[in-house]
């Protein structure tokens, strides 16, 4: 029964203990882009690891291709922080209110008040402005990048030729319009960035079947066409796709971890006498965290954003039934989808598609409909002129 649903059945000690002595690890590119955003410490762990277990290393070339193309975004992301920080402890708004204090005692001191806060200001300012020149330096000198190189030389799978690409991509439309995990939640990204996760998987059990090698895949999404996700929980890997592993393979097993997980695994099994620390495995749990978090907070954001602008711009109350609640929460689930993807949110908010949206989103008075063309138009109108910017 176990080998009919293969993927179904829990995997037990001995199948663990067995992939761990056999397999070759396959890693995403999010795994090698969140280097950059660990401390040194936690990278040089990381990248120790890694260089253990390079002998039994391989990443699909699409996989490199994802790395290449989204390493600099991906420091220059962290270096906008530290604008955030300079942001965040500026003391301009506190020595504007003592400039404006009138106090009996205090205003012959504020004079020098000020000078304090603006010296503590500027030398914050240095000590940051320093580290982030540093940050911003790796472009050009990326020890990571040459640290990977290493690691992965003679590693990487073929480049697909135009004919490779142009099969899967109609093997991945099929699978997509079926929901066949995984990338099925890319579908909405532009151009061929949607079937970046189903090459990567379909030229895993490529490599898998050719090299009778079982694998070990190490990837930090979070997405549901990787992860069983029931009531907000996060069960593990999808059924569906240790189960096609299997089956596609001629009986290859696959087991799909996220950096904290492979890490934890890789102490018990491999790297017994000197585990990672706490610290390192408290920082990685903390990443995914903030992350998730911090896509969760943008949609949120994004939603009351939406909600508030195209609800609250000078629309009469009595012109509204309602706000169609199961067409909004659609319109955000694409918007989930986007942000997921990496897409701009003003795509959705430009000139072309309010009208389309309006049209979805607001049930009008019957009067108002008979004439909406026109109230559209000063909808459109009202919002050009409150929102300058694009969200």
């Amino acid at each position: 029964m176990r080998k009919a649903f293969w993927g179904y059945i829990p995997y037990d000690d001995k199948t663990f203990e067995k992939l761990w002595e056999t397999a070759d690890f396959v890693l995403d590119a999010n795994i090698l882009l969140n280097l950059y955003r660990y401390s040194n410490n936690t990278k040089e762990k990381v990248l120790n690891s890694l260089d253990k277990i390079s002998e039994r290393i391989w990443i699909p070339n699409q996989t490199g291709i994802e790395y290449f193309n989204n390493r600099v975004s991906i420091i220059l992301e962290q270096s906008k922080i530290y604008d955030e920080v300079l942001e965040e402890l500026s003391f301009s708004k506190s020595i504007d209110y003592i400039k404006a204090l009138r106090h009996s005692t205090l205003e012959d001191k504020k004079p020098e008040i000020i000078e304090l806060l603006q010296k503590c200001e500027n030398k914050i300012k240095e000590i940051i402005n320093e580290d982030k020149k540093k940050s911003e330096n790796i472009i050009e000198d990326d020890y990571i990048l040459k640290k990977i190189v290493n690691i992965f030389d003679g590693k990487v799978g073929s480049s697909l030729t135009d004919k490779d690409l142009e099969s899967y991509k109609k093997d991945i439309d099929i699978r997509y319009s079926k929901k066949i995990p995984p990338g099925y939640k890319d579908n909405k990204k532009n151009d061929d960035k949607k079937y970046g996760d189903a090459i990567n998987w379909l030229e895993i059990i490529k490599y898998s079947k050719n090299n009778k090698k079982n694998i070990i895949y190490i990837t930090d999404d979070r997405k549901e066409d990787w992860i069983e996700i029931i009531e907000g929980k996060k069960i593990g890997p999808r059924k569906e796709l240790l189960n096609e592993f299997y089956r596609s393979t001629d009986g290859n097993i696959i087991y799909i971890y996220n950096t904290y997980s492979f890490l934890e695994a890789f102490n018990k099994y491999i790297n017994t006498e000197n585990n990672i620390g706490k610290d390192v495995m408290d920082e990685i749990k903390d990443l995914d965290t903030i992350l998730n978090d911090f896509d969760s907070k943008k949609i949120s954001i994004m939603s009351k954003k939406i909600f508030d602008k195209f609800v609250g711009l000078g629309v009469e109350p009595n012109c509204l039934i309602m706000i169609n609640q199961e067409k909004f929460n659609k319109y955000m689930e694409i918007i989930k989808d986007c942000q997921e993807g990496g897409a701009d949110f003003h795509l959705f908010i430009d000139d072309l598609k309010f009208l389309e949206f309006v049209d979805n989103l607001l049930v009008l008075e019957p009067t108002i409909s008979l004439s909406k063309n026109k109230y559209y138009y000063e909808l459109y109108k009202n919002f050009i002129i409150k929102n300058k910017v694009t969200v």
